[in-house]
């Protein structure tokens, strides 16, 4: 596994020591590696383990084969950010009165998403950021070689290894022109033709359009490389901006259609 040195090193001791918690909570954005880490998890432990979704009768069902599995198993009850208070309560009953062979690991993007009694009742682990060097160790396992401006592009947005993945899936180079040709002409075109960046960006559950989180996060980037022009501060506030847009991003709930809207009138507010 790539990256998470440390988190990995603690487990693995609290493994070692037989003090790797029956209730856990691992917390990362999407792409971070989260999967991964529990069937390493796993392996360490040398037990099964069952990814499962966070509904209800999901979580109910689980709860019901916990108390009867006679062999270690993990069950990692994934997307949790969006766990209803009926699946957390159900959960919470396991909590108090835990099955001998079975232990749960939730995993979520932002733990504020978590009802607060779940969060008091598991242990937390945080994937670690993945460093420059680390990105690059992916790319260089990839069989497909990449033009030099693409990996670099690559390199400067995507915070790890799923969304090199995913920026990887795309045509790279189409999707970075795209983002530099929003910065050039954000401010400079109508109103209701700035809406129409929209047109290109999933702001719903659309597989044949760009992710809403790495469009921001190229044109971070891209704004970036900006700042060393003429007007650093304009390139500064949109960064800032874009930065609140992706931390709005997180949390559960959100309509992404209506915070893309403020985004971009919160851009063009500041560089008309």
């Amino acid at each position: 596994m790539i990256g998470q040195r440390e988190l990995i090193k603690k487990i693995h001791g609290q493994i070692e020591r037989d003090k790797f918690p029956r209730f856990a909570i691992l917390i990362g954005e999407n792409g971070s590696g989260k999967h991964t880490m529990i069937w390493d998890i796993a392996t360490t432990l040398g037990c099964a383990v069952a990814f499962v979704g966070n509904k209800v009768d999901e979580v109910r069902e689980i709860i019901d084969n916990a108390y009867r599995v006679e062999l270690p198993i993990i069950y990692a009850i994934t997307d949790c950010d969006n766990m209803s208070s009926a699946s957390a309560n159900a959960l919470l009953k396991v909590t108090e009165e835990p099955p001998k062979n079975a232990r749960f690991i939730l995993t979520c993007e932002n733990l504020d998403n978590l009802l607060p009694t779940i969060k008091s009742r598991g242990v937390t682990y945080m994937m670690e950021p993945y460093s420059y060097d680390d990105k690059c160790d992916y790319i260089a396992t990839l069989d497909k070689q990449y033009p030099d401006d693409v990996v670099d592009f690559v390199l400067d947005t995507a915070s790890n290894i799923g969304e090199i993945k995913q920026l990887l899936s795309y045509d790279t180079k189409a999707f970075s022109d795209y983002v530099k040709l929003v910065i050039d002409n954000i401010a400079e075109v109508s109103g209701s033709n700035a809406f129409k960046i929209a047109d290109k960006i999933a702001l719903k559950d659309e597989d044949n359009k760009y992710d809403l989180r790495l469009f921001w996060k190229a044109f971070k980037s891209l704004c970036v490389d900006e700042m060393s022009g003429d007007d650093p501060i304009k390139y500064g506030r949109a960064i800032a901006i874009t930065g609140d847009s992706l931390h709005e991003l997180s949390f559960k709930g959100i309509n992404k259609t209506e915070l893309f809207d403020i985004w971009l009138l919160n851009i063009r507010s500041e560089w008309l």
